[in-house]
């Protein structure tokens, strides 16, 4: 089969995969802080679900962003493949939080703070949602190039 994709814009597969395993513990970051404000300024009253599997795809995504880095300093197929699943799983649950807040932003029952905590959600992760496409083709492309070429490792 065919690699998807030939380099990562204006860099290797390679490269581009170390900065993809940067951007996707900077995701890990930007979770923890949104679920830490969401609990902090907003109350306990706000924690729901999305804050739950944030904080667990936090640590996930932590640990493929180690399983990255290594992959792609070692180019093993098989940690590639360990970011893939935990990333692709990490951007469908990401969809369906911007859809989940589309659904919520359009009560009036919505507290201000939360509204506009619901808005930036919706906006940041919506965006965010097009660039986590990108990486797993890149991510995919590389493993592809490296030997790996079913998406379980």
């Amino acid at each position: 089969m065919a690699r998807l994709m030939s380099d990562c814009f204006c860099c290797t597969l390679k490269t581009g995969c170390v900065l993809i395993a940067a951007y996707t513990m900077f995701l890990a970051v930007l979770l923890l802080i949104f679920n830490v404000n969401d609990v902090v300024v907003v109350g306990n009253a706000y924690v729901v679900w999305p804050n739950y599997t944030s904080l667990v795809f936090a640590g996930l995504l932590i640990l493929a962003s180690l399983c990255l880095f290594r992959g792609a300093a070692r180019d093993r197929a098989d940690l590639m493949g360990v970011w893939l699943v935990i990333f692709f799983i990490y951007s469908i649950l990401s969809l369906a939080n911007v859809a989940y807040n589309i659904h919520r932003y359009r009560y009036d029952w919505v507290d201000a703070r939360i509204h506009d905590s619901i808005l930036a959600d919706m906006i940041i992760f919506g965006l965010l949602f097009f660039v986590d496409i990108l990486c797993l083709l890149a991510v995919y492309s590389q493993r592809q190039h490296v030997g790996g070429f079913s998406i379980l490792p």
